[in-house]
């Protein structure tokens, strides 16, 4: 149950790989928002690819079922500085 809960939280796909691809910028400790300032198309790119492992070893597993967080990706920088 526990592999299952976790193969379906999208947050870990999402917050680690952004951090990790903006370290010396959050270390700088300057104005930094994680959400906008930090989604790339590079960073976007690695998140897509880490949600389609999440997927398919979810299906493999036969575990969980997994939404993906890539639909909801394409854009997501832009669609937080435009508020």
């Amino acid at each position: 149950m526990v592999f299952a809960t976790s193969l379906m939280a999208p947050n870990p796909i999402i917050h680690a790989p952004l951090c990790l691809l903006n370290m010396t910028r959050i270390e700088s400790g300057s104005e930094y928002y994680m959400l906008s300032d930090g989604f790339t198309e590079r960073t976007e790119q690695l998140v897509r690819h880490i949600d389609g492992e999440r997927h398919n070893l979810a299906n493999a597993l036969k575990k969980a079922r997994t939404y993906p967080s890539r639909r909801n990706l394409t854009g997501f920088g832009e669609a937080i500085t435009s508020h």
